[in-house]
């Protein structure tokens, strides 16, 4: 059996000095791909490193909701130049949250932060990796109205 990894943070403080031996480990058990997902600006170098250093990684780079009100007035650029030096790389995490901790951050700047990112991927024709919490109706009438011709 062939498995993927399709949504990891190997990236995590928490882990990345465990990185090399997780991705090892995983490797010698059947796992080919990592699908790696970057949640904000900080940690895009550290994915994309991962994605140059083992070519198991699948680099995604993405502003996930939590991050949005981190980001850098440049973000959106950034994003772009990292998609440009990692023609591998998908888009991820990006997404909706309205949880206890979503609910912490302006929705419509996750709307605009999330609408910016899939266009993107839609633009680069790449696969997204999506974060959705208690959001799911928001999401797929941002899906449906704005996006249905992504998957068309």
């Amino acid at each position: 059996m062939k498995l993927f990894d399709a949504h990891c943070h190997l990236q995590d403080p928490r882990i990345l000095n465990k990185a090399p031996k997780l991705i090892s480990t995983a490797l010698d058990s059947g796992l080919l791909n990592f699908a790696v997902n970057g949640v904000s600006e900080k940690d895009w170098h550290l994915v994309k490193e991962m994605g140059d250093n083992y070519p198991s990684v699948i680099p995604c780079f993405g502003v996930h909701p939590w991050y949005v009100p981190q980001r850098s007035p440049n973000w959106f650029t950034t994003l772009k130049e990292f998609f440009e030096t990692t023609p591998s790389a998908a888009v991820g995490e990006i997404g909706l949250d309205k949880g206890s901790k979503g609910r912490e951050i302006d929705f419509n700047d996750q709307i605009e932060v999330f609408r910016q990112q899939l266009e993107l991927a839609k633009e680069l024709k790449k696969p997204a990796s999506v974060h959705c919490v208690r959001a799911f109706g928001d999401l797929l009438h941002i899906v449906k109205y704005d996006f249905l011709y992504i998957y068309l």
